[in-house]
């Protein structure tokens, strides 16, 4: 049987699992890192997504870029950004910069850049000798919305063009008023031209 997912992200914020419950507010953490095992032997990519927030899990990126060595995962490391809901103050914002720094002196001269594609969302490195590779999202200090070609439909059918931003369009309620492919189409091009330039922008 065709594959018909390849990748999957996971979001995990802390390996400690009591901070774990403290972002959360679950008791997830073994079912998360349950997943994230499991995962690895059925897609050919799995991402991990850590928000990373000053004085909360900052400490912890040495040890998330460590599940790289002899895992094939992608760390994929995201500035802390406002998006509804989660209660975003400064105090907590931990710059691409900062993180790079503490890479830096965890790793040094074993950083080697990897090559990105024109549309990634994601500037790539990998330690020397480790399997897996990790990355930094830098969707507050460096803005690269307008080559993002990322666009993602709900569950409840609604099209999002940016996964942090709030607008949302209804393709299911276009599909059920009996819309042709071609309106369908023209409602996706239009949602697509209204994305705007930088996150929060």
């Amino acid at each position: 049987m065709e594959k018909m997912c390849i990748q999957m992200n996971i979001s995990l914020d802390s390996l400690n699992p009591e901070k774990y419950m403290m972002i959360t507010r679950t008791n997830g953490f073994k079912k998360v890192m349950d997943t994230i095992k499991n995962a690895e032997g059925i897609f050919d990519s799995v991402k991990v997504n850590v928000v990373v927030m000053k004085n909360v899990n900052d400490m912890e990126i040495g040890d998330f870029i460590e599940m790289t060595k002899d895992r094939n995962l992608s760390v994929r490391f995201i500035e802390f950004m406002p998006f509804g809901g989660n209660k975003f103050t400064l105090n907590k914002f931990f710059s691409y910069k900062d993180m790079w720094a503490r890479v830096q002196e965890r790793f040094g001269d074993k950083i080697y850049r990897l090559v990105d594609t024109p549309n990634d969302t994601t500037k790539a490195f990998r330690i020397r000798g480790y399997k897996g590779e990790f990355g930094f999202i830098t969707s507050m200090t460096e803005h690269f919305c307008s080559t993002c070609n990322r666009v993602r439909v709900t569950a409840d059918g609604n099209l999002k063009v940016c996964l942090h931003g709030n607008s949302e369009v209804s393709l299911r309620d276009v599909m059920r008023s009996g819309a042709s492919n071609e309106e369908l189409s023209e409602t996706i091009s239009k949602a697509v031209k209204r994305k705007k330039k930088q996150h929060a922008g």
